[in-house]
């Protein structure tokens, strides 16, 4: 009897990309080898060879239809047949396929099922207020089904200079030297007292272990030069006071270091070079030709190019040591640094994740700097908010959750950050019960009594929030008590909860959905609609005439230059205002958000409140419009943050032609100088946006309409009748 050869058949398909690693997985957790799946196919007279199947498993072919179902069958388990069922009998038209493995992948295809139903029970024919609140359920699935259809997250470890963020995320990914002779030896990543990562540095999981550098621009470069150059020289020519040549320039203390080792320099044969240069532009040039940075080009390096007797944690320590202190010739300064490890290295997950170590915040000056924004406003991050134990939280880290509140980012605190406080050697045994006056008798004691100290000192900035304290977490690299595992499953779960934040909002959606569905002919379901479109209609008619009270926004921009030290002040002006540690346009952006939230919150709430108090009260409405009020509340929100972020956008922009061009301003602020140096620089910032009459004027108007665009609009659009809103001008 002539046996099936089923690779001859005509039916090809297009298959996920990770069909292979799927299978094989499926395959594996079934305790099968491939010689097992072509012995069962053959008992069915079935060929597919075993190379046939490697080749498979390995996606370098592409399988007939009939080959996987006959693959998954002689396999046999509930997961196998789940698969088939995926690949085969789900048709995705409306939402992109997620992976297989993808926790909410159950979820996402009862959505996907939904919106199928609703095109074919929802004509065009059907009642305006019908389309426009399926319009609004149909938003709402596809952003939250974009949202969990990907598994991409990042931890982003946030905390001062000298916290131990460094060490932590070490030992709590596996980035360690087990046989190391010291503890501070055993992280694969440089670490010291502080000040000792020169930039971002990103963990990624690839497919070998190597390392990526993103490098900073020439113009970048250059005005860190310039800054170097400045300071030397002036400290080396004898007019110059010393409080002055204190303020000329300034350097961080780890790029400084990295820009010595590249020229082959130090502090002492720096200050010769600088003695025997009659110009500071002669200074700027020598030490630029001793980087020779027409050499450094490469931007990757990866294990196996090189021909070292190391292991490949030690490859990396070194490498990346290199890197980072200068001393590699063919790197240049870096602005990010990614270190690709391959699966297996870093725990486990179902995400695909990415761990950030950012840059440690000074102990004095703005908490509010770009890359830290990036993290936070990220709705795929997890910040993690970092301490030292005796004075966690920080002043920094409460200066990030007071911003947070005050610009109405409530959702960030609620849902995406931790605290973790890093207690270093015995720190945590030595403390002692502060109602007792006894030391404590364990690290668990220690830690329960710390947890508290900081959930009182946090939990009055939530007090108008009815919401849970934010996590606090505790990790000691140099405890065997504390285990690196548990912390990065506590982290784990955190980021589970965010995504079961959006499936919850994705089944309310698609709920809602449905039940407008089923009841878009009942007579008590348009009657529920009538009273919720008059007391939307009712809050309009009031609010929709009240243009919004602002106030200047550029103040909380001079009240971060005050915070700031007076080197990094000096460095921003002389940068016209960009400055990664004070970053002028970036504030001005937070200040009109702040600025708008204050004037919108009143307004925001008392909405919450007449659905809450007022609308979901009446029984017709509870029956039949709820999971309808819901789903505006969810939207409202949604709403207000766009408008929020919308301002964020044009506090930046209007300013920014102007401002960039302004070159007095520039030169006036970097001649200050002697002990009113700030003061001074306040005063003439203060004095220039106070002649901007026409941009704060402008402002102020586009956010009138941006509320008008991102809130109002868009409420009034769900109910009938058009709603007159107050004018901009």
């Amino acid at each position: 009897m002539k046996k099936n050869i089923l690779y001859m058949a005509d039916n090809r398909s297009k298959w996920p990309s990770d069909l292979g690693p799927t299978l094989a997985k499926i395959r594996n957790n079934a305790s099968l080898k491939q010689g097992h799946i072509e012995a069962a196919l053959e008992e069915q007279d079935v060929t597919l060879a075993q190379s046939r199947i490697s080749r498979i498993e390995k996606g370098t072919v592409n399988p007939l239809k009939p080959e996987i179902e006959a693959y998954l069958s002689a396999i046999g388990t509930d997961e196998a047949e789940d698969y088939r069922q995926f690949l085969v009998d789900q048709s995705w038209e409306n939402l992109e396929p997620p992976s297989f493995w993808n926790p909410q992948r159950k979820d996402l295809w009862e959505a996907e099922t939904c919106l199928k139903k609703l095109k074919r029970s929802i004509s065009a024919e059907a009642p305006e207020y019908i389309r426009r609140q399926a319009e609004m359920h149909q938003e709402r699935i596809q952003q939250e089904a974009e949202y969990l259809g990907s598994l991409k997250h990042s931890i982003a470890y946030v905390g001062s200079i000298g916290v131990g963020k460094t060490t932590a995320i070490c030992h709590i990914t596996g980035l360690l030297i087990p046989k190391a002779k010291r503890p501070a030896l055993k992280n694969a990543l440089s670490v010291a007292a502080g000040r000792t990562t020169v930039c971002e540095v990103s963990i990624k999981v690839g497919p070998k272990l190597g390392i990526r550098i993103k490098p900073q621009t020439p113009e970048e470069i250059d005005k860190s030069v310039d800054d170097l150059c400045a300071k030397h020289f002036s400290e080396n020519q004898e007019q110059q006071d010393g409080e002055q040549a204190d303020l000329v320039g300034i350097v961080p203390a780890e790029i400084k270091r990295l820009f010595l080792n590249m020229a082959d320099l130090n502090e002492e044969s720096l200050s010769e070079l600088a003695k025997s240069c009659q110009s500071q532009n002669s200074l700027v040039a020598k030490f630029k030709e001793k980087l020779r940075l027409h050499d450094r080009k490469r931007e990757e390096i990866w294990f196996e190019e090189e021909n070292y007797n190391w292991t490949e944690m030690t490859w990396l320590q070194e490498t990346f040591k290199a890197i980072n202190y200068g001393n590699n010739k063919e790197v240049t300064v870096p602005k990010q640094i990614d270190v690709i490890v391959p699966a297996g290295v870093v725990p486990d997950s179902d995400f695909e994740l990415e761990i950030i170590d950012t840059r440690g915040l000074d102990n004095e000056g703005t908490t509010i700097r770009r890359d830290i924004i990036d993290c936070l406003d990220n709705s795929r991050t997890l910040t993690v908010l970092c301490s030292k134990f005796a004075d966690a939280p920080s002043s920094q880290i409460c200066d990030i959750i007071d911003h947070l509140i005050n610009e109405g980012s409530q959702k960030v605190l609620q849902e995406r950050t931790v605290i973790l406080c890093l207690p270093q050697n015995a720190e945590a045994e030595d403390i002692t019960n502060p109602e007792t006056g006894d030391f404590v008798e364990s690290t668990k004691e220690a830690y329960e009594l710390k947890k508290k100290e900081v959930d009182n000192k946090i939990r009055p900035k939530l007090k108008n929030w009815d919401e849970k304290d934010i996590p606090v977490l505790f990790f000691n690299a140099q405890s065997e008590e504390d285990e690196p595992s548990e912390i990065f499953a506590d982290l784990l779960k955190k980021i589970g909860e965010l995504r079961e934040a959006s499936c919850r909002r994705l089944q309310n959606a698609t709920n809602a959905l449905l039940i407008l569905i089923q009841n878009q002919e009942e007579e008590d379901a348009k009657k529920a609609y009538e009273k919720v479109k008059e007391s939307v209609k009712n809050f309009l008619d009031e609010y929709g005439q009240q243009p919004l009270k602002l106030y200047t926004t550029y103040r909380f921009l001079l009240q971060e230059i005050e915070k700031s030290h007076q080197k990094t002040i000096r460095a921003t002006m002389r940068r016209q205002g960009r400055y990664d540690n004070l970053d002028i346009y970036l504030l001005l952006g937070k200040g009109a958000r702040e600025v708008a939230w204050v004037a919108t919150y009143v307004i925001f709430h008392r909405f919450e409140g007449m659905i809450d108090d007022g609308l979901k009260r009446e029984p017709i409405v509870k029956n039949y419009a709820e999971t309808f009020l819901n789903e505006i509340l969810v939207n409202w929100k949604i709403w207000h943050e766009d408008f929020l972020r919308k301002t964020e956008y044009l506090g930046e922009e209007i300013y920014k032609m102007r401002l960039i061009s302004s070159y007095l301003l520039w030169w006036e602020c970097n001649e200050c100088q002697g002990r009113g140096y700030k003061k001074e620089v306040v005063k003439k910032i203060n004095d220039w946006f106070r002649k901007q009459e026409d941009l704060e004027k402008n402002l102020n108007h586009q956010i009138q309409e941006a509320w008008q665009e991102k809130v109002l609009a868009k409420l009034a659009r769900l109910i009938e009748d058009e709603i007159e809103l107050a004018e901009t001008d």
